[in-house]
């Protein structure tokens, strides 16, 4: 009889001091994801945006008003402006583009492209194009009206043939743990872990929550799963994951950052 209250007492005991140490977690968690939510936004971080490999911004709109408001207030004549050759796509600008490289314009690319509806159709890569600024006008033909949104194109349009949907999303910790998202080139260059995700059948809810997890996993801080919201903000509609650091960094011969 004594015996047996010595044993449930230890086991209540070991069942409190696991419950503590949950406790103790959940609330590191709790700290750790408030201090990573916090961090001071950029301007361009409204939209849809990325930083290609040698460091140009690019951004692209997240609805129609955002296309609207890039071509008439944010393009400049020597801007680059790229577009999805699809109906339903993001009005995509390279701000400041002097200097630029071939890998910039596709890492570019991968924005306009993975942001077109050519995702939410399960398309595996689409043709995007680019023209300068100065080749883009809010104005109709005469006798024509544009709608919200349109614009006219003006001259030559340059092609990236078959740019590849595939969109990695990476943790850039000395950027206080911020959320970046680009061609698997700029990210993993600029990003500790990552992940890249291909149009698929997971929800961006389910697969926001699975990424988090894994970013958490690999970077051993449980208050990156705090950045769940902006992950599933910025997948472009239902994926599947590609692979995950470790897998892509094998695939593709990439020396990972200590």
């Amino acid at each position: 009889e004594l015996d047996a209250k010595i044993r449930r007492t230890r086991e209540t005991i070991e069942e409190l001091e696991k419950k503590k140490q949950e406790i103790k977690a959940k609330s590191k968690e709790i700290i750790e994801g408030s201090k990573i939510l916090v961090r001071k936004k950029e301007w361009y971080e409204k939209y849809h945006w990325t930083i290609t490999s040698n460091g140009f911004i690019v951004i692209a709109g997240r609805d129609i008003d955002q296309n609207e408001s890039i071509v008439r207030k944010m393009l400049e004549d020597r801007d680059i402006f790229m577009h999805a050759d699809i109906q339903g796509a993001p009005a995509t600008v390279i701000k400041n583009p002097v200097g630029i490289g071939e890998q910039d314009l596709m890492d570019a690319a991968v924005l306009a492209g993975c942001y077109s509806k050519a995702w939410k159709v399960g398309l595996a890569s689409i043709d995007v194009f680019w023209v300068y600024g100065e080749q883009v006008s809010k104005s109709p033909p005469s006798g024509e009206y544009l709608p919200k949104g349109s614009f006219m194109i003006y001259g030559k349009k340059n092609y990236i043939k078959n740019v590849k949907l595939e969109l990695t999303i990476g943790v850039n910790v000395e950027s206080d743990y911020r959320i970046e998202v680009g061609s698997f080139e700029a990210i993993s260059k600029r990003c500790k872990v990552f992940v890249t995700i291909t149009p698929g059948d997971s929800d961006p809810e389910k697969l926001g929550d699975r990424i988090s997890r894994i970013f958490a996993r690999e970077l051993g801080v449980d208050g990156v799963k705090a950045l769940k919201d902006e992950i599933v903000r910025i997948i472009p509609g239902k994926s599947k994951i590609k692979g995950t650091t470790q897998q892509l960094a094998n695939s593709t011969g990439l020396n990972l950052k200590d």
